[in-house]
């Protein structure tokens, strides 16, 4: 189960299987906005990928094979940072 804390909410968990991230709101941190990046990886990105379209998120690289053994894609969250999330496809060479 996922959290949210503070009134109006500032940060919260969410969680998908046994990973939880946690998320803070950009107003309530001296971290520059638009500066972070994460990978995170996953199972059945395809699926993710669609159910993460589904909800309205814009997709700014669809999934794709990658040279360097990955299958992912990449989307921007609303405060510019950088979310990549995939999976192994085999050795890179």
């Amino acid at each position: 189960m996922g959290f949210t804390y503070g009134d109006p909410v500032f940060c919260a968990g969410v969680e998908r299987d046994e990973v939880t991230i946690h998320l803070q709101a950009a107003r309530k941190t001296q971290r520059r906005s638009g500066r972070g990046a994460v990978n995170v990886f996953a199972t059945e990105v395809d699926a993710l990928h669609d159910e993460l379209r589904s909800r309205g998120v814009a997709i700014v690289h669809p999934p794709g094979d990658r040279p360097y053994g990955m299958r992912d894609f990449e989307i921007y969250n609303l405060d510019g940072n950088r979310l990549t999330f995939g999976m192994g496809i085999g050795g890179s060479d």
